[in-house]
């Protein structure tokens, strides 16, 4: 007699996508660990490459590599999906995906009499207080250019992005 065992029968393969930290306050600094199956159709169709989504309108480098690392900030709030394409020869893709949650920055302390507030690198505002210490730094978007700011009477700021397109 013949003994016949599968396992896994009727489950695609998939990616395994393990963002560190799963979740956090922006900007959130987040490694995305990926593996993949090296090959598929015991070992004819051997992987190629993977592409990463982040989610957020931004995707990782190509990887030629079935398990790989990749670094990601999240400059905003919001519920992302990490999404993998991994790619093989003759056979369908194989795909993988996460969920990122990036809660909004806490507010910082108010601001004080004095306090000044410079554009940094693009796409933030530091605040400090008039000996240069830094209080806080804003985010606003990435790699934005800040055209000007201002406070209003209630001490609310006001940031102008001068990277938008002109109509």
């Amino acid at each position: 007699m013949f003994g016949l065992s599968v396992t896994g029968f009727g489950q695609a393969p998939s990616c395994t996508v393990s963002p560190n930290p799963p979740s956090g306050t922006a900007a959130l600094a987040v490694t995305i660990n990926v593996t993949c199956p090296p090959s598929l159709n015991a070992g004819d169709s051997p992987f190629l490459a993977a592409s990463i989504d982040f989610g957020d309108g931004n995707s990782g480098p190509r990887q030629s590599s079935s398990s790989f690392s990749v670094q990601h900030t999240y400059d905003r709030s919001g519920n992302f999906t990490i999404t993998v394409d991994a790619q093989y020869s003759g056979a369908s893709d194989v795909l993988g995906s996460a969920n990122e949650t990036v809660s909004p920055m806490p507010p910082g302390p108010a601001p004080a009499q004095g306090d000044i507030y410079i554009a940094g690198t693009a796409g933030t505002i530091e605040r400090r207080k008039p000996d240069g210490t830094l209080v806080q730094v804003l985010y606003i978007g990435q790699n934005d250019v800040i055209g000007g700011m201002a406070l209003d009477k209630t001490r609310k700021l006001f940031v102008s992005d001068s990277s938008a397109p002109l109509a």
